[in-house]
């Protein structure tokens, strides 16, 4: 039996931790779809599934357990990221997977900083400023990066609330008088328009 010298070994076993690096590097692409401006409130982006879509490309041809992890910064700063603890372990079959915006972000899962936690816990809102979302797949246990990070950026509008007019405030109607409603214009004009409730 021949022996292969210790230099060539070293080097085979060097190229053969290269290439493995690179073909794990690029086993799971992430793909960040996201609508530029969202509702500012975080518990619509549960039922507005539209509002970032994840595709992930498993090409390592098994399945890979991990979970989510998803940052929003605002101005280079971070303001709200999903707890690793409290996210889901996710089985990330073979092929393409996709995942709404209540699996990237479930409400019970987010942590706020920065001042937002207290805007956010008031209001229900982020505050007006443009943002970036990040994601990106983490180890279930070790939470060691499983992918690159894939982002988009995102704007949050500031609007002006419409303010009663008429009926003036505390004016009394008769029972047969039909009132009429009008409010002060919400500014900026929002892209799906005004709905008001009564």
């Amino acid at each position: 039996m021949r022996m292969i010298p210790v230099r060539y070994s070293r080097l085979i076993l060097l190229a053969l931790l290269l290439i493995a690096g690179s073909v794990s590097a690029q086993e799971l692409r992430l793909t960040l779809t996201m609508s530029p401006k969202p509702s500012p409130y975080i518990a619509e982006w549960q039922s507005r599934k539209e509002t970032a879509t994840l595709t992930i490309i498993n090409a390592s041809g098994k399945s890979v357990d991990a979970k989510l992890r998803a940052k929003v910064t605002l101005d280079d700063a971070m303001r709200a990221e999903t707890k690793n603890e409290s996210m889901p372990i996710i089985a990330v079959p073979p092929g393409v997977s996709t995942y709404a915006a209540d699996q990237l972000f479930p409400g019970d899962a987010v942590r706020f900083s920065g001042g937002i936690d207290k805007t956010a816990t008031k209001t229900g809102m982020l505050p007006a400023g443009m943002y970036q979302l990040c994601v990106d797949l983490i180890g279930p246990i070790d939470s060691k990066p499983l992918s690159t990070q894939a982002c988009r950026q995102f704007s949050i509008t500031s609007y002006q609330l419409p303010v009663l007019q008429l009926p003036e405030n505390g004016k009394t109607l008769a029972a047969t008088e039909k009132p009429t409603f009008r409010w002060t214009p919400v500014v900026p004009l929002p892209q799906g328009g005004v709905r008001y409730m009564l």
